[in-house]
């Protein structure tokens, strides 16, 4: 039987929304371009999955460009066309390293933005020098050797264990514990040899504050015959917002308007789903063209949502399929062992959404046209969500709220 090698991904994200658009940049337009698109076909990917839904599809394209750069051949082209990149290593390492720069320098003490990322390498195999080098310069990744699995000797399930404690905690410790037990038990094997690890946590005020005090519970329309009764924020301040025959678009900034989180919002007699089909990273741009500030009567539910994935299959229809082959993936720029192939991604997200911080705030609400009847965006239906950071136009965060009572 011929021995494989796995590499195992894993992405852990968590996003505490508080109370929360400058200039973006060209610079890395290309990279942004791309995750943006990458993360709509992602999420209409997932979408067909029930429930409420978070995931980071930015961390997904940041980690697997970084594999892209260790590729070769039709693997190489495979995932470049996945991520929407040009089949170029170097170039795309450049360009994700200035975007990733640019978020890491985006923290303020209303918004706290911290990425990581880690390799955590079997001791005594041998890596790629260049690689190695490459994600240290350009993707700030952490080099860990550590036993996973009791090499060169026969498999040792207490040393497996060990590996994956520190591993879980090193993810907890980047996400101030909102994600743990990333790695599950039967996660390592005897011939795991590489895990590279990326987390995000973010945490941010709004700009204007719900207060608590103005927060009751409201009915939620779940479908055409059930609701649920869940606390509901309100607020009364100016935000950019669109209407089109089939949804409401409304943006809430955070503070120093740096980042907001957009509320897609279907029409009543149109679904969520028909609106998911749809979706595209070109119809966003026209979102924020057409978007223009009006006083909102804003209404929206506490939500706090948690989801986890296995990334393999919805990658594979996405088009990146050789990389999970044993047969057929080409990961000799990260080693020469061979077989060596992708084993799993992981990623699991928590976001929670609330009034949360107001201690800290001005309480100032910026009023609008005094005269005027205010524009009612009332979220007591399932909605889309995204959080994006505003002077790149990058999505970092996307999901769904089908259900706010539930996680």
């Amino acid at each position: 039987m011929k021995t494989v090698w796995p590499v195992v991904c894993l992405i852990a994200t968590a996003i505490i929304t508080q109370r929360a658009c400058a200039q973006g940049t060209d610079s890395f337009n290309e990279v942004v371009k791309a995750n943006n698109a990458f993360s709509l076909r992602l999420y209409r990917t997932l979408a067909s999955e029930p429930g409420n839904q978070c995931s980071s599809p930015f961390q997904i394209h940041s980690t697997l460009a970084a594999v892209h750069a260790g590729a070769k051949g039709k693997t190489a082209s495979q995932i470049a066309k996945v991520l929407e990149l040009p089949d170029q290593s170097t170039r795309n390492a450049t360009h994700c390293s200035a975007l990733l720069q640019n978020m890491r320098a985006s923290s303020t003490p209303d918004i706290k933005l911290e990425l990581a990322s880690a390799m955590f390498l079997q001791t005594g195999e041998t890596f790629s020098q260049p690689f190695k080098e490459l994600l240290v310069k350009h993707y700030d990744t952490s080099l860990v050797l550590m036993d996973l699995t009791g090499w060169p000797t026969e498999f040792n399930p207490e040393k497996a264990m060990t590996a994956r404690k520190q591993i879980n905690s090193w993810v907890a410790n980047q996400t101030h514990d909102r994600i743990t037990n990333i790695v599950p038990a039967s996660l390592l094997d005897e011939f795991t040899r590489l895990i590279l690890v990326n987390t995000l946590w973010f945490k941010g005020r709004w700009a204007t504050p719900f207060q608590k005090s103005e927060t009751r519970n409201a009915m939620f329309q779940l479908s055409s015959k059930d609701t649920v009764l869940v606390p509901t924020m309100r607020l009364t301040a100016e935000f950019s917002c669109m209407e089109s025959k089939h949804f409401q678009v409304l943006e809430i900034p955070y503070a120093s308007n740096q980042m907001a989180m957009v509320i897609i919002l279907p029409k009543e007699n149109v679904g969520l789903p028909e609106i998911e089909k749809s979706l595209t990273s070109a119809q966003l741009e026209k979102f924020q063209h057409s978007m223009r500030f009006r006083e909102v009567r804003l209404s929206l539910p506490r939500f706090q949502v948690t989801s986890g994935y296995q990334l393999e299959k919805p990658l594979e229809k996405m088009g990146m399929k050789d990389v999970f082959s044993p047969q057929l993936a080409d990961l000799s720029g990260i080693t020469a062992l061979k077989p060596f192939f992708i084993k799993t991604i992981l990623q699991k997200t928590w976001i929670a959404a609330d009034e949360s911080g107001t201690e800290a705030a001005t309480g100032v609400v910026v009023a609008g046209d005094t005269l005027g009847i205010p524009y009612v965006f009332s979220v007591d239906h399932p909605f889309i969500f995204f959080v994006r950071d505003n002077r790149t136009g990058c999505i970092l965060f996307l999901g769904r709220v089908v259900d706010p009572s539930k996680e």
